[in-house]
């Protein structure tokens, strides 16, 4: 297996459909996402790779053809997103941490965690958490990304000043655009069939989405043209030259015992919980993972509201499976309660594990690291 780096460049307007329905007349607005689900983008890529390899789409989709890098249309084959951002202004930027909030003000925070006493432990689902996410300070916060440099800092506990180096707030453009259904015979206007599309735009026309990807065959892809998203719009693929790095966002020290992990991309865990499947709960309601002469606990999360991950399955004419997924930037708490964090370093980094192999292929569960004290 090997891995390579594209970027992807939009040449249109973008159409990421978010998981609410959506039908001419009652549910009339079509709500689009940014940034889009990974499985939207490995969708496209599986078609893609259909056009550049000259595989018949309808003997594909009888099962009558298939590939090593796309599989079938049921299942995948060695295409596999490792890892996921977005640049613009020739800087790479990513969801930022939950803990570290944007003020009104442009002032930066960032939450303190302390423990609590026994008796005020979080009782989440009979799931004890020994920690709080906390600050003294009020705020309105709001909404901007974090670039890769700024991100360092944060994971090396340096401290982060509000400049255009670090923090980029305005990254696209809501482009609204009305429209009503036609028939197709008579060529008139529908009635009542009215709706109302929402699409994204980059402000900076150079800004592009940069993936990762692992596969059993190089893929020579230069300015290769193919549909991204929603409603037919398309993007160009290139490869990036072997001197184009993503940097590496594992930043624990030797000496400490707690560390957090970041989602970077949403969390799909089994049976929608909220918190990697690998920590099993014991006996005091503890959440608890050994593995390799290791043992961690889970001793607090700072988490946002789900995410809808969901879609339109092209090849079988259905409604994707539904998923409820942790957002990116969600904080999980570790403490190191024995051997080494090394040990089970894979389990845990690049990609939280989990027994589904499409999840594992889109690019879900890809994860930041960072060494933590607890005051």
């Amino acid at each position: 297996m090997m891995e390579q780096i594209f970027e992807i460049k939009p040449l249109d307007v973008l159409f990421f459909r978010d998981g609410f329905p959506f039908s001419r007349g009652e549910n009339y607005f079509a709500r689009s996402i940014f940034p889009p689900n990974l499985s939207t983008i490995y969708g496209a890529l599986r078609t893609m790779i259909l056009d550049y390899k000259k595989i018949d789409l309808k003997e594909w989709l009888e099962n009558r053809q298939t590939n090593s890098l796309i599989g079938t249309k049921d299942n995948y084959g060695s295409l596999e997103i490792t890892d996921f951002a977005i640049k613009v202004e020739n800087k790479l930027i990513y969801i930022p941490p939950i803990d570290l909030k944007l003020t009104k003000k442009d002032e930066i925070i960032k939450l303190n965690i302390k423990k609590v006493n026994i008796s005020e432990f979080s009782n989440l689902n009979n799931i004890k958490l020994d920690i709080i996410f906390h600050t003294d300070k009020k705020f309105k916060e709001k909404k901007y990304f974090i670039g890769d440099k700024g991100l360092i800092k944060y994971l090396n506990n340096e401290e982060i000043k509000f400049n255009s180096e670090y923090i980029i707030q305005h990254l696209i453009i809501k482009d609204k655009r009305l429209g009503i259904k036609i028939d197709r015979h008579s060529q008139n206007v529908k009635e009542g069939l009215l709706y109302n599309i929402e699409y994204n735009k980059f402000i900076d026309e150079n800004s592009s989405f940069i993936i990762k990807i692992k596969t059993d065959e190089i893929l020579n892809l230069d300015n290769f043209i193919f549909r991204l998203g929603g409603d037919t719009k398309i993007a160009v693929i290139k490869k990036l030259n072997n001197n184009f790095n993503l940097p590496d966002f594992y930043k624990i020290q030797s000496n400490t015992n707690y560390f957090y992990l970041i989602l970077k991309t949403p969390g799909i865990f089994p049976e929608n919980k909220f918190y990697p499947d690998c920590f099993k709960k014991n006996n005091s309601n503890e959440l608890v993972y050994e593995n390799n002469n290791t043992k961690i606990k889970l001793i607090g999360m700072y988490i946002d509201k789900p995410k809808v991950i969901s879609g339109f399955d092209i090849a079988n004419k259905k409604q994707k499976e539904i998923y409820k997924a942790v957002p990116e930037g969600s904080i999980y708490v570790c403490e190191i309660l024995s051997g080494n964090i090394e040990n089970i370093k894979n389990d845990l980094y690049p990609k939280i594990k989990v027994n589904n192999d499409k999840i594992m292929k889109e690019g879900y569960n890809l994860t930041f690291i960072k060494g933590g004290n607890i005051q």
